[in-house]
């Protein structure tokens, strides 16, 4: 038996008595009627798909991961064009991430520090080692400078001879510090330091 689809006029052999569109318009009319049905229900749809996400984090994560994999350009682009358009709101949150990260975990700050002064040393040039801030202080939780007992949260770290005169990046090198005195210290030698008037008029008689 021979029908003609109603949609584009073409004739086709149904599957079924009432069957009413060739292949390719069945195809197409539901896709169609999924998208209507999305829009008018977008909303049970975005919701239903954060609870699944939230409940199969392992399947939804191989679903995205392929997803990024078949449409590199397409991701780039809608992540360029969030990144935009949302400027503000993602660098509040990086400031709220990092706060976080800083009150709770000791050892991201100092992941932190070192990641920032291991950067300055590269562009410097010299000799560079990975050093542990956390460690660090808790061999001397004192200031090298004035003696002053510190809070590792306030805790500063300092090229005793600065990298930028050729001081390397090493745990040799590294001193524990409290803000006013690496403030103060700065870039210079330490022997010029020692002379400065900040050190004589607030520091000697100090250290321990």
């Amino acid at each position: 038996m021979i029908k003609k689809c109603e949609f584009c006029n073409t004739t086709f052999e149904p599957t079924n008595s009432i069957q009413r569109f060739c292949k390719v318009c069945a195809i197409k009319r539901k896709k169609a009627y999924n998208l209507n049905h999305y829009y008018l229900n977008q909303k049970r749809y975005i919701k239903n798909n954060k609870q699944w996400i939230k409940d199969n984090p392992d399947k939804a994560k191989i679903i995205r991961d392929r997803s990024y994999k078949n449409n590199p350009n397409i991701y780039k682009k809608c992540s360029n064009e969030y990144r935009k358009t949302h400027k503000n709101e993602i660098i509040e949150w990086n400031k709220q991430y990092v706060k976080g990260r800083t009150l709770n975990d000791p050892n991201y700050v100092a992941k932190r520090r070192q990641y920032c002064r291991t950067r300055r040393a590269k562009l410097q040039i010299t000799q560079i080692e990975p050093v542990n801030y956390y460690e660090l202080y808790l061999e001397s939780p004192f200031c090298f400078y004035c003696g002053k007992s510190l809070n590792f949260k306030k805790t500063q770290i300092d090229h005793y001879v600065p990298v930028s005169k050729g001081g390397a990046h090493i745990k040799f090198n590294m001193r524990v510090s409290c803000a006013p005195c690496n403030r103060h210290k700065s870039d210079i030698m330490p022997e010029d330091f020692y002379n400065s008037d900040y050190y004589k008029n607030n520091l000697i008689g100090s250290v321990k």
